[in-house]
């Protein structure tokens, strides 16, 4: 029939619109064409709101790199901060060493002029 050769497109949908007075016929052509645009109009804010996410999120992101730098600064600096100790120790443990082996003769002959006085005072006895 005419309905089959034409299609849908032909109907007629009568629907009232907000103009103050006027009543609309609008075809189902139209029709189809408000609610796709409605369907965009839907879309966009859909992508707006997606946008504003990933846009936070990133910010988040973007705060937290900075945050990790901060932390891996921070540790570089301990490194190098327990480097420079375990030198200065080392440095230390050997002025120890050093000073303990010349310390070893001086203590002995300190040793032998206590035991010399001791002699010496027992024999003013």
């Amino acid at each position: 029939g005419i309905n089959a050769e034409y299609g849908e497109f032909h109907r007629v949908n009568f629907s009232c619109f907000s103009r103050p007075g006027k009543v609309s016929i609008m075809t189902t052509k139209d029709s189809g064409v408000m609610n796709i645009k409605k369907k965009v109009a839907n879309l966009k804010i859909e992508l707006d709101e997606a946008n504003d996410r990933a846009n936070n999120a990133e910010a988040i992101l973007w705060e937290k790199e900075v945050t990790i730098d901060k932390h891996e600064n921070d540790l570089k600096a301990a490194h190098q901060k327990l480097s420079l100790t375990e030198y200065e120790l080392d440095k230390a443990e050997s002025s120890v060493s050093e000073l303990t082996t010349r310390a070893e003769p001086a203590e002995k002959e300190a040793e032998e002029s206590q035991r010399s006085m001791k002699v010496f005072e027992e024999s003013l006895k």
